[in-house]
């Protein structure tokens, strides 16, 4: 299942490569327009327009062109420049129903303006009509006959829309006429790139390469050329030598830093060997250079997405890029996937995972194909959600035993301790109804049923009067046990009975003394 994620992404690391070929798009740039000598009030806000787009102040110099032409009125030629640039401007803002009203506003003052007529191509192929852009092209060529500019982009146009036949044919009329004319060279290439005619397109983009560096020679203000370095390491990507490939847009990026081009196609090959560090490094450069640029948004959010694994924040990036990447092309369904991976992989977020495969499905449609991983992904998130429902389900009511019982040992512990303090109390009554009776103080009165302390008193000091009268009166006993023999029946009959003993009286000392002691 992840091995065929993998080479999902592969696939899409393969478009990142074949999105870098680089087209003809040819925007005037500075140095071509042309500033006024003379200054008068219009003059002079067209050569501050012309200042401002050198510095690529794009705002200032909108309005410097704009200011221009509301005041130029007797020179055509001047106003023709003015709305050419303004139509520059536009474009470079990515503009393109304004780039092309202003366009149309130059060709209506002058028909065969070259530069016009190149970049209202330009904005239809922007547009992604290239049809239109080959209708426009070849009516140029109509009122600027053989023009290598307007061919080369006619070129670009054919091979954009598939008309490989057409656009070689094209080719070679340039070359006959302009054998050294190293942008047909670099357009042939990318029609046999195109068709995967790989060896064709290494012997032309070499020939380019080769002709340009004799012109360098010739003319030494000539630059070398990046997209030269970039098709060839992307021909060497298709034939399978990537350390050559490697080699080609290390060169490109030798000669610009800033090769839009070579920093993608590094960053592709450094993806698709898990590289992530390094094919970060290189969309990060990309978008510095061009915030909302497609493919380095999505690199970005491929790579980020392959180290997702390893770190929380990185799989969050992930998400934020894949998001950035749907918001600007709602087109690629694939994207609605891929954030349904990142939550289920590695945020372990299913719902909303089992989100983003629903309206991937739905999205797709009958085009949705039986072999999908979507299918088994939000079968497996279903499944998981349940689980992780039925466990928080269970969590929650353990949760909720244990904080039962810690209400019942509370309430425990509670009435344990009043029955302490309760017992404590007790005790310290006790304790001072003993500490009074010691100091001599009234004791409180007997409960009922129970006898005053005095009473007992003088009952047990009674008692004690009593005992030694007992003894005194048991004292003669021990004589009277003293007695003879019992006599026989007869003799009893004729003894007379004796009478009983008086009871005597405690003698009153002894009494006294007992009171005495009881007090």
């Amino acid at each position: 299942m992840r091995s065929t994620l993998r080479i999902q992404i592969l696939v899409v690391l393969a478009a990142f490569l074949i999105a870098g070929c680089p087209e003809k798009k040819e925007v005037v740039k500075p140095d071509k327009m042309r500033a006024v000598v003379k200054v008068s009030q219009p003059e002079e806000f067209y050569n501050q327009g012309v200042d401002a787009l050198a510095a690529n102040d794009l705002e200032r110099a909108l309005t410097s062109f704009r200011e221009a032409v509301s005041r130029i009125k007797e020179d055509p030629e001047k106003l023709v420049d003015a709305h050419y640039n303004i139509g520059a401007v536009l474009l470079k803002k990515g503009d393109l129903n304004g780039a092309r009203k202003a366009f149309d506003e130059a060709l209506k003052l002058k028909p065969d303006h070259r530069d016009a007529l190149v970049n209202l191509g330009v904005v239809l192929k922007r547009g992604n009509d290239y049809a239109g852009a080959i209708k426009h092209y070849r009516q140029a060529l109509k009122k600027v006959p053989r023009d290598p500019l307007i061919m080369n982009n006619l070129i670009v146009s054919y091979r954009l829309n598939k008309q490989y036949a057409e656009a070689e044919k094209t080719g070679h009329r340039l070359l006959a006429r302009a054998p050294s004319n190293v942008e047909a060279y670099k357009n042939m290439t990318l029609i046999y790139y195109d068709q995967g005619k790989y060896e064709m397109a290494e012997l032309l983009c070499i020939n380019a390469g080769k002709m340009l560096e004799k012109q360098r020679e010739k003319d030494k203000t000539i630059k070398d050329d990046p997209g030269i370095y970039n098709n060839l390491g992307m021909i060497y990507m298709k034939m399978g030598k990537v350390r050559e490939a490697l080699d080609q847009f290390g060169k490109a990026l030798k000669v610009d830093p800033n090769s839009i081009n070579a920093l993608i196609n590094t960053g592709a090959i450094a993806h698709s060997y898990r590289d992530y560090g390094r094919a970060i490094a290189s969309y990060d450069k990309v978008l510095k250079l061009q915030p909302q640029n497609p493919i380095a948004l999505k690199g970005l959010a491929y790579a980020y997405f392959g180290l997702g694994g390893t770190n929380r924040k990185l799989a969050d990036k992930a998400v934020e890029y894949f998001q950035k990447v749907s918001k600007a092309d709602p087109k690629d369904l694939k994207i609605l996937f891929m954030l349904g991976e990142c939550y289920y992989t590695y945020k372990s977020d299913w719902q909303s995972a089992i989100k983003y495969y629903r309206v991937y499905k739905v999205k797709m449609g009958s085009a949705l194909e039986k072999s999908d991983l979507v299918h088994n992904r939000l079968q497996m998130a279903e499944a998981k959600l349940q689980m992780a429902e039925q466990v928080k389900k269970d969590e929650e009511a353990a949760a909720a035993e244990a904080r039962r019982k810690e209400e019942e040992r509370k309430k425990a512990l509670e009435r344990t301790k009043q029955e302490q303090e309760a017992e404590k109390k007790r005790r310290e009554e006790k304790v001072r109804e003993l500490l009074k009776s010691q100091e001599g103080e009234e004791p409180p009165p007997p409960a009922e049923g129970e006898k005053k302390p005095e009473e007992g008193k003088k009952e047990e000091g009674a008692e004690k009067a009593k005992e030694p009268a007992k003894e005194e009166k048991a004292a003669p006993k021990k004589e009277e046990e003293k007695v003879p023999p019992p006599l026989k029946k007869e003799e009893e009959k004729a003894k007379p009975k004796e009478q009983p003993a008086e009871k005597k009286e405690a003698p009153k000392g002894a009494a006294k003394n007992a009171e005495k002691k009881a007090k």
